[in-house]
């Protein structure tokens, strides 16, 4: 997975998260601001609704006063004088459909009678804002959310630049043309410091490569004498008169040396190919090679 994708999705899920989180609780708040908002509207309406009654002294009246429906009805047990809030659902002829409200409800005193009064007001506005203000804050999300993810690549690609060069310099580097292209300076003190480590590895890579291959050319050079000396020497052994323990010594010492004159020549070819001491170059089928061994 490329960084920039990973870095996305990681933008994406914690915006999202963010968003559920601080959706649901704004919308609670919302949703508790209102039915404050209704609520202090019922109870200044039941306020109003007892200064009629004073007045009045009836209650014949005040369904005609009300604008929102008013149920009222006598009891004939009087209750505690306490308000009781609750949300509740009345039905609608016109739209022929049960709709949400409000209530309050309280009993009062009115000309020697006990009346349990409930005013209802309609929350069918107040949904219909909060489903608005809901809706607008989700388009709104997603626009921040497109805008955030183009302006994330952009600044991505801005920022990461120094580092994708640094990258692509390192890909192109070679034991077999050391000659690696310096890194860029970048204003990123941590790409700098990058880059400082990047050039002592490279460096201390170059050092030791030209180390062993020194070591392995005077090697191949220098051991090439003493083993033919031995070879010669053991060869001459074979022409003594040897017992079979002697015999079977002085094979052991020739067969080991030819094993080691091996290694030797393949060392002393490796460091000739390294020299590019073979200028003639052709191709050549290795299936067809190794089919024939």
């Amino acid at each position: 997975m490329k960084l920039l994708t990973k870095t996305t999705l990681y933008f994406v899920t914690v915006s999202l998260l963010v968003f559920f989180a601080g959706g649901a609780g704004l919308y609670k708040i919302m949703q508790n601001l209102v039915e404050h908002e209704v609520d202090a509207e019922l109870y200044s309406r039941i306020h109003y609704l007892y200064d009629n009654i004073r007045q009045l002294n009836s209650l014949e009246n005040v369904a005609f006063i009300a604008t929102e429906p008013i149920d009222i009805q006598k009891v004939n047990k009087p209750a505690p004088s306490t308000f009781r809030l609750k949300d509740t659902v009345l039905y609608n002829r016109n739209l022929k459909a049960y709709m949400p409200y409000r209530q309050l409800s309280t009993v009062v005193k009115s000309g020697g009678n006990y009346y349990c009064i409930r005013i209802y007001k309609s929350l069918i506005t107040s949904n219909y804002l909060i489903e608005k203000i809901a809706l607008i804050i989700t388009l709104m999300l997603i626009l921040f959310l497109a805008l955030a993810f183009f302006l994330n690549r952009y600044i991505f690609g801005k920022v990461w630049a120094d580092f994708f060069n640094t990258l692509h310099i390192m890909q192109e580097f070679s034991l077999d043309n050391p000659q690696k292209e310096p890194f860029q300076f970048s204003e990123i003190i941590e790409f700098n410091q990058l880059n400082r480590e990047l050039t002592r590895m490279t460096d201390k890579i170059i050092h030791d490569y030209e180390a062993v291959k020194e070591f392995t050319g005077n090697l191949s050079h220098e051991v090439q004498t003493p083993l033919a000396i031995i070879k010669n020497k053991t060869e001459l052994l074979f022409q003594e008169s040897l017992n079979e323990k002697q015999y079977e010594l002085a094979g052991s010492i020739y067969s080991a040396n030819n094993r080691l004159s091996g290694i030797v020549r393949s060392l002393g070819l490796i460091a000739r190919i390294d020299k590019n001491q073979f200028v003639d170059k052709s191709a050549i089928d290795m299936k067809a090679l190794i089919i024939k061994q």
